[in-house]
């Protein structure tokens, strides 16, 4: 599962502006407020998409 946290020392505005349009993506194709639920489909789009995991 994705976690990510934006922080504005950690992340360029470019950055930002791009995980806030892929959440507000995920959002309204999960059509969940739930974060947690966006992230769980954002990392089963990026585990199809490239075949293998990624984090830990």
């Amino acid at each position: 599962m994705i976690v990510l946290i934006l922080q504005h020392n950690h992340f360029t505005a470019i950055h930002r502006d791009l995980l806030k349009a892929t959440f507000q993506k995920a959002k309204t194709e999960t059509r969940s407020d739930i974060v947690t639920h966006q992230s769980k489909h954002l990392s089963d789009f990026i585990v199809e998409d490239c075949k293998e995991p990624y984090g830990e």
